[in-house]
């Protein structure tokens, strides 16, 4: 077992790269989480108003709709790669908890947004990912990443469209 803490120095350019790369990715993830929160709410408030037009004139009815919005954590990789582009070292040290957020993009967060683009995802699209489908944790791949077919994109555009 590896001690936590273990300090690992890794070359700044490197992990830089990496920190853009895992950022674009997170941003893709949110974009697409939103734009599938965006149907949901969309379908959920024609339902409501779908009840709302079948209550009798004398009756009332209250409107609920509670749906949590994405939320994204650009800040967090925007923060590091900051502090990485004003790093005059050409070499960085790193505990293994840096380490893990940084390089294998493992944040305290990761499990939960995952899960929670996923629900998005699959209650929008449907339960199938790129290869057949994606059982209960939603579209994941390899070490449980986050993967959601490029063509998903395109059917949330579609999707938007004809909600709105």
């Amino acid at each position: 077992m590896i001690s936590s803490n273990r300090i690992v120095t890794v070359k700044r350019k490197d992990v830089l790269e990496k920190l853009k790369a895992n950022r674009k990715d997170h941003k893709r993830e949110y974009f697409v989480a939103l734009a599938a929160y965006k149907v949901k709410m969309a379908r959920q408030l024609k339902k409501e108003l779908k009840r709302l037009e079948k209550t009798p004139e004398d009756e009332t009815y209250n409107v609920s709709v509670s749906i949590p919005v994405p939320q994204h954590h650009l800040d967090e990789y925007d923060t590091m790669i900051e502090v990485l582009t004003w790093e005059t070292d050409d070499e960085v040290d790193f505990d293994m908890q840096e380490f893990q957020n940084f390089v294998l993009d493992k944040w305290h967060w990761k499990e939960s947004w995952n899960q929670t683009v996923s629900t998005y995802f699959t209650s929008v699209v449907g339960p199938t990912g790129p290869t057949g489908p994606t059982g209960a944790r939603g579209p994941t791949g390899p070490e449980g990443k986050l993967v959601i077919p490029t063509t998903a994109e395109d059917d949330l555009k579609k999707l938007l469209d004809e909600e709105f």
